[in-house]
């Protein structure tokens, strides 16, 4: 039994070692008279992690109730949103730093986490499927 494995690589990934692994895989052949090409690409970004832990049920959402809670959750302090998204909002006359965009993301994760437990079921994780 013979086995040609084939991975074409760019200047760019090479460059940037977008290729972070690469192997055999002897165990998995699915029947056929090779072996699995397994590789891993690393491209810079950081995994995402959950890190709350608690599974929602998203299948049944009110689309319209989780919306309008996030738009009055986000809305709540009219100064605090002109604080936070105005310099995003009028974008092309300020200038937006990453310390603008940071603090902008966190205040809508922050409305979205409200808005999530407001308006979701939690779900037992065992029951949850990936």
């Amino acid at each position: 039994m013979s086995t040609l494995d084939l991975t074409f690589v760019n200047v760019a990934a090479q460059d940037t070692a977008t290729l972070a692994e690469w192997a055999l895989d002897l165990s998995n052949s699915c029947g056929w008279d090779h072996h699995a090409t397994l590789l891993a690409l690393a491209m810079g970004h950081e995994e995402l992690v959950e890190v709350v832990g608690q599974k929602w049920n998203w299948k049944d959402i009110d689309e319209k109730v989780f919306s309008t809670t996030l738009h009055e959750e986000i809305h709540r302090d009219v100064q605090e949103y002109e604080a936070t998204f105005g310099c995003l909002r009028d974008h092309d006359t300020t200038a937006v730093t990453p310390a603008n965009i940071d603090h902008s993301v966190e205040r809508l994760e922050q409305a979205m986490t409200f808005s999530k437990v407001q308006t979701l079921v939690e779900q037992n994780s065992h029951s949850s499927l990936p």
